[in-house]
């Protein structure tokens, strides 16, 4: 397939006046076979080339439709190109011949290298690296070392390279390899020298920079990372960030730094004059726990070596076992025969310790150590163990009774309801709710079940949460509905997943219909935001400390909804609906309203005089603040003591309402009796009900139209 380049045209300077054009003449020129190059003439050229090969099926030059030519390579081989071109103002009329070599294609090699390679240069002053080249039969070899203080080239053959040591660092050992009919091709090593001797190792947080962590975000939180020096290595395990070049902080909950030494070495000391991580022993790795009451900054942690001292006895090994209540621990020693004897107080073990028989109970943060003695008595080195045992629970209500901190493992049925981004919103079996802060690639969805849940539970400015979280397999499941809950609970309802109805949102407050107040804080960044009144919200009860130590109780909301207010009902006189803003009578007439699923209709009746109206209300009716009675079934209105009835709808479920509809009430005036000819004329007794054939003699209602009068037939 031939392949375009982009075309790049030759700036060269026009001739002042018309003379040879002599650009091509004994120039040689070469493009790859199945290759397509641009082919550069100046940008005053004859505008009429005309270029004839001599042998088409190894190379032309053809127009690239853009003003330009390119070299068209066909087959392996050479060709000779005539150019020609007329006279112009410029040039003189004339031709010259060039020569086209096309060639194969380069093929592709393959160097395969070591990538990282370790050395101690306490032990070794040279090593190897070993590297694989496919390619050209006899290859040439280039290497470099981008830190020649730390390592130079000693030698290299076909298939490693050798490296003198010279001194402690970092260096990048690049093998470039090319050959004859292969393309270059390039590999590097990245070298770390260290110096297993030093007795004392610093790691300085405004120099030496966690390999995986993102500085360039001080609001990413990690839960775990490895830092290495000279032969050290430190794990920390907890909720803490790095800033670039300026600090380690450690936030409010069970952290663990695991620090080994290099081989034939042993932890003497660890201190730091920014925290209380002083730790002080002989054995590797050291493991320092603990629980900071608040956030610390660490600067720099020394780390102080000693020689690792022989023994005949292997050190004892601990191996943490869940059960399905709690934790015991198990003890183990590779000598065959030795006896493994433990303390519980921090005590140094010696043989009038207590004997290790059974796996030992644990919980809180122990501190066991355990040596192991053979028969002869030698004895081995001291092991330790001081970690956080998680408590074993089957909800989140046991959550509020444990200090900040507490690492934990829950295991029941639990569901998720909501992901943003590091925040995992979960409920369990009796449907309480529980953040999980962290960052994670997994994606979750709501309905989405699992089984297991470990983490550190802990409270952050004043909101639970459980950080550095695993959670067992999940299944997909039904999703879970939000539920419906009142302002008045937003402190004890933290977490949850609710939906709060009918609420007004002014400033950033949201206000229920009983005057409950909490803060709306858009914590997912919703696209719209609304305000006003008679709105849903679909969220999470939050809450928060804030540094001047004022709390508040706060909304997180995932989706806000405007509610619209409920529409107006029918009136019904003599069981049809009444139309119009008057309502005209000769004597009482018997009112009804339809029923309404989930809603109720409340009038009002305005009486003539200051005396109370007759309203036929039974004495135990609703009657509400601005003294409408909740209607429950049919009702008189009489012109002759009522001037207007006002009524509204009502949402009984979040206490929204229609807007208020007032009739004027008036005693008939006759002239609106008179309706045209062919109105349909209804008959109705003294109770309200229609009657289709009136007997004669008999009082009754008729009704022509909206209009309505006492008749005997």
């Amino acid at each position: 397939m031939l392949t375009l380049s982009k075309v790049v045209y030759n700036k060269a300077a026009a001739p002042a006046e018309p003379q040879e054009f002599t650009y091509f003449n004994g120039k040689e020129f070469s493009v790859e076979k199945d290759a397509m190059d641009a082919f550069e003439v100046p940008y005053n050229a004859p505008a009429d080339l005309i270029f004839i090969s001599n042998d088409e099926n190894v190379a032309t030059i053809e127009e690239d439709g853009n003003g330009g030519y390119v070299l068209c390579g066909l087959t392996a081989g050479t060709t000779t190109i005539t150019a020609s071109w007329d006279a112009s103002e410029l040039w003189l009329a004339g031709e010259s011949t060039f020569t086209v070599t096309v060639t194969e294609p380069l093929k592709e090699a393959v160097l395969t290298m070591t990538e990282n390679l370790s050395v101690d240069i306490a032990k070794d002053n040279t090593c190897t690296l070993d590297f694989l080249y496919e390619g050209a039969a006899a290859p040439e070899y280039t290497i470099t070392s981008s830190n020649e203080q730390v390592a130079t080239i000693a030698s290299n053959d076909a298939e490693s390279v050798t490296l003198n040591i010279a001194g402690e660092g970092n260096t990048t050992i690049t093998l470039t390899v090319t050959g004859e009919g292969y393309k270059e091709v390039s590999a590097t090593c990245e070298v770390t020298v260290i110096n297993s001797d030093i007795s004392e190792v610093t790691i300085d947080f405004s120099k030496d920079i966690f390999a995986n962590i993102n500085t360039t975000n001080s609001n990413t939180y990690y839960n775990s990372e490895t830092i290495e020096k000279n032969g050290v290595s430190i794990d920390f395990t907890g909720k803490f960030r790095q800033w670039k070049s300026q600090d380690f902080r450690i936030y409010s909950q069970a952290f663990t730094m695991t620090v080994t030494a290099p081989e034939g070495k042993v932890v003497e000391s660890i201190s730091s004059q920014d925290a209380n991580l002083n730790w002080t022993g002989n054995e590797s790795p050291a493991k320092v726990s603990f629980t900071p009451s608040s956030t610390i900054t660490i600067t720099s942690i020394t780390v102080k070596l000693a020689e690792a001292p022989v023994y005949n006895v292997a050190t004892p090994t601990f191996n943490l076992v869940e059960g399905d209540y709690g934790y015991t621990l198990e003890m183990a020693c590779e000598t065959e025969g030795a006896k493994i004897y433990y303390t519980e107080d921090g005590s140094e073990p010696t043989a009038e310790s207590t004997l290790y028989v059974n796996p030992v109970e644990v919980w809180g943060t122990p501190t066991i150590k355990a040596v192991a003695i053979n028969e002869a008595g030698d004895a081995s080195a001291v092991a330790s163990f001081s970690e956080a045992i998680p408590y074993l629970i089957d909800s989140f209500m046991p959550l509020s009774d444990f200090p900040d901190g507490t690492a934990v493992t829950v295991k029941g049925a639990m569901t998720v309801v909501y992901q943003n981004g590091a925040y995992l919103y979960v409920q369990d079996a009796n449907g309480s709710g529980m953040l999980l802060y962290g960052t994670t690639d997994a994606t979750y969805a709501n309905g989405d079940t699992f089984s297991v849940l470990k983490g550190t539970y802990t409270v952050f400015n004043g909101l639970p949460e459980i950080t550095g979280y695993v959670i067992s397999d999940v299944t997909a499941g039904t999703p879970v509905e939000p539920r419906n809950a009142s302002l008045a609970y937003a402190t004890t309802m933290l977490n949850s997943y609710v939906k709060i109805e009918n609420v007004s949102v002014v400033d950033n407050t949201i206000t229920d219909i009983d005057g409950n107040k909490v803060v709306l804080y858009d914590r997912f960044k919703l696209a719209t935001i609304l305000s006003g009144e008679n709105i849903d919200i679909i969220g999470f009860f939050g809450y928060y400390i804030a540094k001047d130590g004022k709390e508040s109780a706060q909304f997180y909301p995932v989706e806000m909804t405007a509610t619209p207010a409920p529409d107006q009902a029918p009136i019904l006189i003599g069981g049809s609906e009444f139309q119009g803003d008057r309502l005209e009578l000769d004597y009482a007439m018997e009112v009804t309203f339809p029923t309404i699923e989930g809603h109720s209709v409340w009038y009002k009746l305005t009486a003539i005089t200051t005396e109370p109206a007759e309203n036929d209300i039974e004495a135990y009716a609703e009657v509400d603040e601005e003294g409408y009675t909740r209607y429950e079934g049919a009702f008189n209105v009489d012109p002759t003591l009522h001037n207007s009835l006002s009524y509204y709808v009502q949402n009984d479920a979040n206490g929204m309402r229609s807007e208020v509809r007032t009739l004027a009430v008036g005693i008939s005036t006759g002239v609106s009796l008179i309706e045209a000819e062919e109105a349909e004329a209804e008959y109705f007794n003294l109770q309200g009900i229609r009657v289709d054939r009136p007997a004669e003699g008999g009082v009754y209602l008729r009704r022509i139209g909206s209009k309505v009068v006492k008749v005997i037939k």
